[in-house]
């Protein structure tokens, strides 16, 4: 799929990217430094490669010089990229009024201004469709009881003991690396990423590009199927595979700067991730029974952790109600609850929740139904350009 760029792009980037880091600067200033990374973050860690640019002072003055961008953005003729950037930044200013002006909008407004997808909540309705395969399988796997005892009794039988975690984490790198590399993503191919075990973080996992490496929370039990699905995520062929892809691109010269950033609560977020959680199914890591098992359930936590963040930001339930709901709804162990309450409650990760399984079902909605020829031109398209939720979708082959 052509997917050209045009010299006004590659200045118009440049101008969006000194916005996004004058924000910074400023969100920088009122904050109080903390131990935890993700308290410390910014809307928009250190870029990929380094981008000088020319700090601009108050909101205002930043606000006006999005407005400016984003007409100029109006004016290029390539028109998927005009929709991503335009929805991009449109995106942006919602998160710096949210920020700087203490602008409240009621919480579906906010999700959906931000992150341009669907921002409901999952009704029991559909969850209890999902827990209905979810029993089907398992019985055919001979596991007997209530829902909550089968999959207890199947995680069990696949857990991963503590003291084997740090081998595991060790050995799906490298492989997932190899079949990254296979599957075009060549940027990849030397890297060096280490896998640590930490423990009191309010993350399953996170990739930490600058130092190649990815911390994974010791603290919660994980089964293999788990692991798989994690290390493809925050690896390869998910955020450091990713990541290292349009690093490569931008030190050739070959795309627009605006790729150099991660930029938190933004139309870009759901595909971020939602890239990542179809890592495992693009290096044909997946395909049995058990790894059916995961992703049913693995699919249901991602629904009630966003549908957690509505109740409690949308709602205004709280804590204790939060919990009840998500143990309630998907019977998960208190310390992934506590996780997953810890992360929507952070300053800039109220509305973070969604862009999950948003993300994720965007992603597969679109690869599920391609040819195998046609997927190779989808990954491209995917890993070599930014995008939200409705450009992912105007993919043609």
């Amino acid at each position: 799929m052509n997917y050209p760029y045009c010299p006004k792009d590659f200045e118009l980037a440049k101008r969006y990217a000194q916005a996004v880091f004058s924000m910074n600067d400023l969100y920088q200033e009122t904050m109080t430094p903390s131990e935890d990374p993700i308290a410390n973050e910014v809307f928009c860690p250190t870029p990929l490669v380094e981008i000088p640019y020319e700090r601009v002072g108050a909101w205002p003055e930043i606000r006006k010089l999005l407005l400016e961008v984003y007409q100029g953005y109006t004016t290029i003729d390539n028109e998927i990229r005009k929709c991503y950037m335009c929805e991009q930044i449109l995106s942006v200013i919602t998160l710096g009024d949210m920020v700087f002006t203490d602008t409240k909008l009621p919480y579906l407004q906010l999700v959906s201004s931000l992150l341009r997808i669907d921002p409901t909540p999952y009704t029991k309705a559909e969850m209890d469709g999902d827990k209905k395969r979810l029993a089907q399988l398992l019985s055919d796997k001979n596991y007997r009881g209530s829902l909550q005892e089968q999959v207890a009794a199947w995680r069990q039988d696949h857990l991963v003991a503590r003291e084997d975690l740090q081998g595991v984490i060790d050995t799906l790198i490298r492989q997932t690396q190899e079949r990254s590399v296979d599957l075009g993503l060549t940027a990849v191919e030397g890297m060096q990423v280490k896998g640590a075990v930490v423990g009191n973080a309010g993350f399953q996992g996170y990739c930490d590009f600058d130092n190649r490496a990815i911390y994974i929370n010791g603290d919660l039990p994980f089964t293999y199927e788990d692991l798989k699905s994690l290390i493809c995520h925050e690896t390869f062929p998910g955020h450091m595979a990713h990541m290292m892809t349009r690093q490569t691109l931008i030190q050739e010269g070959k795309i627009p700067v605006d790729a150099a950033m991660v930029v938190v609560d933004t139309a870009s977020s759901p595909i971020f991730e939602g890239l990542a959680d179809n890592g495992v199914r693009f290096i044909g890591m997946e395909g049995s029974v058990d790894d059916e098992i995961n992703a049913i359930y693995q699919g249901l936590k991602a629904k009630a952790g966003l549908t957690g963040a509505y109740l409690l930001h949308g709602e205004g339930k709280s804590r204790e109600e939060v919990a009840a709901y998500i143990k309630e709804a998907i019977f998960a162990d208190d310390v992934w609850i506590e996780s997953r309450l810890k992360l929507m409650n952070y300053p800039l990760r109220k509305p973070f929740l969604p862009n999950y399984w948003r993300g994720n079902e965007v992603v597969y909605a679109v690869y599920r139904d391609l040819t195998r020829e046609q997927a190779a031109p989808f990954i491209r398209y995917l890993y070599h350009n930014m995008h939200s939720a409705n450009t992912v979708k105007k993919f043609r082959a």
